[in-house]
């Protein structure tokens, strides 16, 4: 086949690469053997577009290829893992890329790599990175299948603007949208976080207590944005007084604790917990948001478990009305995760025990303390 310039490809070379790519056991386009199980898929694309490039024209990466290489190197922010979509890889590939343009091999190996991650980007931020059936939760992403070859060829590589078209698979929640900004504030805390835990208290510290650590705390609330920067504090001080204990309210607010100011055990823990550890629940957070549907047919009412509260959103994803509940605790009566249509709503319903419950606690309960009365 005849090649034009130096960036031309020999066009039927890289198709047959990229056919003995999309049929090979064990593909080597990609580093990651987690793609292996998006080969179908990649072959779909590639039937879709007769076997040519995806992401290379004229030997050069298109800017969609751009594009998608950058969100897949910045996909922390999502909560997702980079290495997942063979983020290291990339500035090699493209290396090689550049210096030989003309290279059939190179060119096929680049843009399969590329389909496949691409693929799997696409996917684990639609509905996340593992499926919660296994795990018994009541979710069912069924709901949430699309055609993913499809979509990449005409969303994404024929679209204009590939931002919007990736926010488009995303949901559509104000929640996700708040947790992903907070994601975004504690990665960049993480990475400058150099702070020393704070000590145990053997008693709980009140305002106007003696406190030893009053400039390490105040140093933490302002890394955290409690102690607003404009706040004038002593931080020489050895007295735990304003504007600290507004700020540890502040604090308590925004973890659920009791926001009374006072220095207990528990919110010195919450304090001194690592920011790295916290990043990972605002991931953990992001992937359960995904695995809800991406639609309902009313407005939604949801149980939010950690934090006691029941919302109805409205129309545009606020919160409309907002209440209190109770939820199972301990290990054997957690309340179930599940999504499911509601028919029907009793207000102050009846509550009894549970037999299983009566038969497995209450019954044993009351048989051991009726043997030791009787002793």
């Amino acid at each position: 086949m005849p090649r034009i310039g130096s960036n031309s490809v020999d066009a039927g070379a890289v198709a047959l690469r990229l056919r003995t790519l999309t049929s090979a056991a064990a593909p080597s386009g990609s580093q990651s053997a987690n793609f292996i199980g998006d080969q179908q898929n990649a072959q779909k694309v590639y039937e879709a577009i007769q076997y040519s490039p995806a992401w290379v024209r004229e030997g050069q990466a298109t800017p969609q290829a751009i594009a998608v290489i950058s969100a897949i190197e910045s996909s922390q922010q999502k909560g997702l893992n980079p290495e997942d979509y063979d983020a290291s890889h990339w500035p090699e590939r493209m290396a090689a890329l550049k210096a030989a343009p003309g290279n059939a091999d190179t060119v096929a190996n680049f843009d399969f790599a590329l389909t496949v991650s691409a693929l799997k980007y696409l996917s684990n931020l639609r509905i996340g990175r593992v499926n919660p059936k296994p795990l018994e939760s009541g979710i069912d992403l069924d709901q949430k299948h699309y055609d993913l070859p499809q979509f990449l060829v005409q969303k994404v590589l024929a679209g204009g603007n590939l931002p919007d078209v990736l926010n488009k698979l995303e949901p559509r929640y104000l929640g996700y949208q708040r947790t992903e900004a907070a994601l975004k504030t504690y990665l960049a805390l993480a990475a400058q976080d150099h702070s020393q835990p704070l000590p145990d208290v053997p008693k709980t510290v009140k305002r106007g207590d003696t406190y030893s650590s009053v400039q390490q705390l105040g140093e933490r609330l302002r890394l955290l944005g409690d102690l607003p920067q404009s706040a004038v504090a002593d931080l020489k001080a050895t007295t735990y007084d304003e504007p600290l204990v507004e700020a540890v309210k502040h604090f308590q607010v925004r973890h659920g604790l009791k926001s009374e100011g006072r220095l207990d055990k528990e919110t010195i823990a919450q304090l001194n917990m690592p920011l790295s550890a916290r990043v990972i629940q605002l991931e953990d957070s992001l992937e359960r948001w995904r695995w809800l549907p991406a639609d309902y047919p009313q407005l939604p009412v949801a149980v939010n478990i950690p934090g006691f509260k029941l919302p109805v959103f409205s129309d545009d994803h606020t919160i409309a009305l907002q209440m209190n509940v109770v939820v199972g605790k301990a290990l054997n009566h957690q309340t179930p995760v599940f999504a499911k249509e509601m028919k029907y709503i009793i207000f102050r319903p009846y509550w009894n025990l549970p037999l299983d419950i009566v038969r497995a606690e209450i019954v044993p309960k009351l048989q051991r303390e009726s043997f030791f009365n009787y002793c």
